[in-house]
């Protein structure tokens, strides 16, 4: 089978850095926005046994992905049940680099439809989307754990409301990068009622506002990169000093 192998180091400890792929919703965080991606089941975590369905591309091609070989803070895997490829396994692995950083290595085994026919017109360009998409994952997961390493998250938790006009892709994007950096944040719909224990996060075609009912805060943001999701961060725990 075909290889392809990538790592990263990021300024944190091991520790943080599986924590991070183990959260809620980061799937959607690793998501390159130019790939055509929809969770249809998400069961069980990264835990063996765990499922994940797709659809996946402009014709929504049908992706199970089962998970297996899980040891916490050292390595989980994904293997292909059905799915484009004729075989897929994605190893995830996780080492110290010193005390207070760590090195992620994703190794990926697989074996396109068609055999030696399907290597041979597909290999190079499979081999050019793995290395792009890599590339978008590895600067999503070093930027969200080590912001999460300096600036813990807060203990508030949100529920994110798109608003008219919010582009439902960025309201999926602020809940998981919330949701990744150690907020309890999830998606609701606009009018879905206040649940107690939990504050309005409204997304805007053009920030994010947040209440209490007696405080609000507001965040000036256009988009979903990495600079204006930090911005969001930062914001919520001013907000948060300045409820205590």
């Amino acid at each position: 089978m075909a290889q392809f192998v990538r790592s990263c180091r990021v300024a944190a400890p091991r520790a943080a850095l599986f924590a991070w792929h183990a959260r809620p919703r980061v799937f959607a965080r690793l998501t390159p926005p130019w790939e055509r991606v929809r969770v249809v089941v998400d069961e069980g975590g990264i835990e063996d046994g765990a499922r994940k369905v797709l659809r996946v591309g402009p014709l929504g091609l049908e992706w199970v992905a089962r998970h297996e070989g899980y040891e916490r803070d050292r390595r989980f895997v994904d293997v292909q049940e059905r799915g484009p490829f004729r075989a897929w396994r994605h190893e995830h692995r996780f080492q110290d680099d010193g005390p207070d950083a760590s090195i992620l290595e994703d190794a990926i085994e697989y074996e396109l439809p068609l055999g030696a026919v399907g290597a041979l017109f597909g290999g190079a360009l499979v081999r050019r989307k793995l290395a792009r998409m890599f590339e978008h994952r590895h600067r999503v997961t070093v930027h969200d754990v080590e912001l999460a390493h300096r600036a813990p998250a807060g203990t508030l938790a949100f529920d994110v409301r798109p608003r008219p006009g919010a582009d439902a892709r960025r309201t999926e994007l602020v809940a998981a990068f919330l949701s990744g950096v150690g907020w309890d944040a999830r998606v609701v719909s606009e009018h879905a009622d206040r649940a107690r224990g939990r504050l309005a996060l409204h997304v805007l075609p053009h920030g994010v506002e947040a209440d209490d009912g007696e405080r609000s805060m507001a965040c000036g943001v256009s988009d979903a990169s990495d600079e204006s999701l930090a911005s969001i961060h930062r914001a919520l725990l001013a907000f948060e000093r300045a409820r205590s």
